[in-house]
């Protein structure tokens, strides 16, 4: 009978060690990817669709420390129903791991775009997030699209 007994308790102490463990909270969520797309102010159409600026001329860049420029990891594809989406992972951690805040948003030779984009790491409860804090768009808070999940950039189309 003791030896039951204490098969028993030792498989109860198991169980307790194992499941306490897994209650300890130990989390982690990497910054959304930044997406954007470059909306005309006068039609409400995408200024790369329609084919005002190539895809192969568009870089997103920063300054670095000596005033080189640093290009950023720059895609341009699909996403959900939206077309011609710039999308960058590298941003947003360059943004709350390396402090850079401003880039430019390089369309064509004749045009250079500010962004501010300031991401910061947040810590509660052992589990650790990122928060975009705030985005502007040549010092314009843009319009942050649910269904894109990222950022309408409006612009005023001007041919060259």
């Amino acid at each position: 009978m003791q030896k039951n007994s204490s098969r028993i308790i030792l498989i109860l102490l198991k169980f307790i060690i194992v499941t306490s463990a897994c209650n300890t909270k130990e989390c982690f969520t990497p910054p959304e990817n930044f997406r954007m797309i470059i909306i005309d102010e006068n039609t409400g159409l995408n200024l790369i669709s329609e084919g005002y600026y190539q895809q192969d001329s568009i870089k997103i860049y920063y300054l670095d420390n000596f005033d080189e420029i640093e290009l950023i990891d720059l895609e341009i594809s699909n996403f959900i129903s939206f077309s011609n989406v710039l999308i960058s992972k590298e941003l947003p951690w360059k943004s709350c791991i390396n402090s850079i805040k401003t880039y430019y948003l390089y369309l064509d030779q004749n045009d250079i775009d500010t962004l501010f984009i300031d991401v910061a790491v947040k810590n509660d409860d052992g589990c650790t997030w990122h928060e975009y804090n705030e985005v502007r768009f040549n010092d314009k808070i843009p319009t942050y699209n649910k269904d894109l999940g990222g950022y309408e950039l409006i612009k005023t189309a001007t041919r060259h």
